[in-house]
């Protein structure tokens, strides 16, 4: 386990969802952070977004331990 780097927002505007932007973005987070040594990525999620969290879980994402937190392993 080493350091995990902090995706603090991260929000695609309505007319570009469901075109890949999202999973773009996602892979280019996660790139950039390993290439600056991370392990992981954090972030959180609201619980109250169900559709999202699964979303996230589809691209390789993991549920944490705390409410709302979910990372990726690089």
């Amino acid at each position: 386990m080493g350091f995990a780097a902090m995706l603090w927002r991260l929000n695609v505007i309505p007319e570009y969802r469901k075109t890949g932007l999202g999973k773009k973005l996602v892979d280019e987070v996660n790139r950039r952070a390993r290439k600056r040594g991370f392990t992981q990525v954090h972030f959180t999620v609201h619980e109250e977004q169900e559709r999202l969290r699964e979303w996230y879980k589809k691209q390789g994402a993991w549920k944490g331990n705390l409410y709302r937190w979910m990372g990726f392993d690089l």
